[in-house]
């Protein structure tokens, strides 16, 4: 189809928006920009494959094949171009042609994206997502600096590559005083946060998410700032659910979507929406595919009998102040589509849900599951939406969420 008038037409004036495209810094861009006298986890090397994991608390990052909740095989400091696996492939066996994955050639990846079809791509990390796990603050503050200090610096007169900027949520004034900081940085669009972060303990890998209460004033400053907030998943995350299995294939399953599903349910039922009303999120890598199931369940609970009894005889409510799919239609939520997803699922989302406004375009470059060809493939079988719908997922829902003028 990349040839013929019927895509020409149709992609003809769309400005792509790539919401969530990634970064795959190396140890040695943190190095460069660190600050201070602090040192970086410790980076140990598998003799037989080459490939180098960070240790994080005693914990290999990622974990690797054959340990609870494996990660990627290439690991992801070379997981776009790993010494024995080779360069990073797409799900349709195509490679980039940028000589990394980093910001280092942006001639490269402006290539990529022109090949692509892709206007303007908003980067997120691999590497600063784990950096959640780092328990030591002070540290995570002085990495977070250092990839944003770099990333800021890479964009200079860049205008088509946009960065979300990662913050210490281990420590929320240090994460209040950074996230200042960097909306006034060069390249920002937003933050970009994951779903869990390491606890306050001296032993244990004590969790907690970040819908968590003691999150309050961060929040509180994000809508403040009408700051635009990505929540990223990751493999690397010792997630409760993924840790259960010893399989890559389990992490892939466990990790995004039903991470979101427990996140969103936890942030709707925390007040955090009703709280700050301006506040959005963006549930990314996860597809779209499992929020009509998630709305339908959440919102039948609002019948249930025993929250019903909990209210009338205990004087506890635990119902938010609206139905989930009031926070999306309410411009709170929005989540990634990506080119393969269902046809029948995204016009139901539509036509019948009211929520297309939600959905953005999203290809995953940089990593193993980008299709270099998504926006085509997506075009090619999404096209009985109209152009219309095509327009709203390709560009202009991505250019409300991140406050841009295209």
């Amino acid at each position: 189809m990349k040839g013929n008038e019927e895509f020409k037409n149709i992609i003809q004036n769309i400005k792509v928006i790539d919401t969530d495209a990634h970064v795959v810094e190396k140890p040695e861009h943190y190095k460069k920009y660190m600050e201070g006298n602090y040192e970086l986890p410790m980076t140990v090397e598998d003799m037989r494959f080459g490939t180098r994991y960070w240790v994080i608390d005693g914990t290999l990052i990622p974990r690797p094949l054959g340990a609870p909740g494996p990660g990627p095989v290439k690991g992801l400091i070379q997981h776009f171009d790993h010494p024995r696996f080779g360069k990073v492939v797409d799900m349709n066996r195509d490679s980039p042609t940028a000589n990394d994955g980093s910001l280092d050639d942006i001639e490269g990846r402006i290539r990529d994206m022109d090949r692509m079809g892709i206007f303007l791509q908003v980067v997120n990390p691999t590497l600063a997502i784990p950096v959640a796990m780092i328990k030591d603050a002070k540290v995570a503050n002085a990495m977070c600096r250092a990839y944003n200090n770099y990333v800021s610096e890479s964009l200079k007169n860049q205008s088509r590559i946009k960065a979300n900027f990662v913050v210490p949520l281990q420590n929320v004034n240090l994460a209040i005083e950074e996230l200042n900081r960097v909306v006034k940085m060069n390249g920002f669009a937003g933050i970009v946060i994951p779903p869990i972060v390491v606890s306050d303990g001296e032993v244990g890998l004590g969790l907690k998410t970040i819908a968590d209460d003691t999150f309050d004033p961060f929040w509180k400053e994000v809508s403040r700032l009408n700051v635009p907030v990505t929540i990223h998943s990751l493999s690397s995350l010792p997630l409760p659910w993924i840790m259960m299995g010893r399989k890559y294939l389990y992490s892939r399953v466990l990790t995004h979507s039903i991470t979101m599903e427990i996140l969103l349910t936890l942030m709707i039922g925390n007040g955090y929406f009703d709280r700050y009303r301006n506040l959005k999120v963006l549930l990314a890598e996860a597809g779209s595919t499992w929020l009509p199931y998630w709305l339908y369940y959440y919102e039948e609970q609002y019948n249930h009998p025993s929250i019903k009894i909990a209210k009338e005889y205990f004087g506890v409510n635990e119902l938010p102040n609206n139905k989930p799919i009031d926070y999306l239609k309410e411009g709170n939520v929005y989540v990634s589509v990506e080119a393969d997803e269902p046809t029948d699922i995204l016009r139901y989302m539509i036509d019948k849900m009211g929520i297309g406004s939600q959905l953005v375009f999203a290809t995953d470059y940089g990593h193993e599951e980008m299709v270099l060809d998504a926006v085509h493939e997506f075009i090619e079988s999404k096209k009985e939406l109209g152009r219309e719908n095509l327009l709203n997922i390709l560009s202009q829902n991505g250019a409300k969420f991140y406050n841009l003028q295209i």
